[in-house]
């Protein structure tokens, strides 16, 4: 909950775990979108507070609800996750493509970064990488997974013969052109080339 980004001994715990060296390009909490609709002012202030401490904050289930909002300076989220409602589907349903043209052009223009989020067929993958996503993410990459499990799928990677299943959809995503990075969920985000995201 959002509360939690204003409880000063709970930040300060999370900023004493988090790894002191340089290589650590920082973290990203997901907060969803409907609570910081409802406590906007106060959790744009905690992200800019915790940006401080390399900790950013990511707009999980984004939706419509962004789009009225006008007169925000100072944007301090840097991702938008556009929830499976918009995207699930969204090959087949011109609603919903603009919905996600609508959400890449706001968050276009406040600077962040946007995923797709319930990517499950290849015509909804190849569908939001036309549009413009910078990263995707559902079950067509990889299953949720815990991260002892999603750990265990990484090392055992390079021994293995034939390799886990997530690599095959690894493989098959490089011929479509793009690359992947792991989440703690286990699901594989995948970066896609920046078609019309400047």
């Amino acid at each position: 909950p959002t509360a939690v980004l204003t409880d000063s001994e709970a930040i300060g715990r999370l900023c004493k775990q988090l790894p002191n060296h340089a290589a650590f390009e920082g973290l990203i909490v997901e907060v969803n979108s409907a609570e910081l609709i409802r406590n906007l002012d106060l959790a744009m202030e905690a992200a800019r507070q915790l940006r401080l401490h390399k900790v950013a904050i990511a707009i999980d289930d984004a939706g419509p609800e962004w789009l009225s909002l006008t007169d925000v300076s100072n944007f301090p989220f840097v991702e938008f996750k556009v929830g499976r409602e918009f995207v699930a589907g969204c090959a087949e349903d011109r609603l919903k493509q603009s919905v996600c043209r609508r959400m890449l052009e706001r968050a276009k223009f406040y600077g962040s970064r946007t995923v797709a989020d319930g990517i499950e067929t290849w015509s909804d993958f190849l569908t939001v990488r036309d549009l413009g996503f910078d990263l995707v993410q559902g079950s067509l990459f990889a299953k949720p997974m815990s991260t002892e499990k999603f750990a265990h799928t990484c090392w055992a990677a390079p021994h293995a013969s034939a390799g886990p299943p997530l690599s095959r959809s690894i493989e098959r995503l490089s011929i479509a052109g793009g690359s992947a990075e792991p989440t703690e969920t286990g699901e594989q985000p995948t970066k896609l080339s920046n078609r019309g995201t400047g």
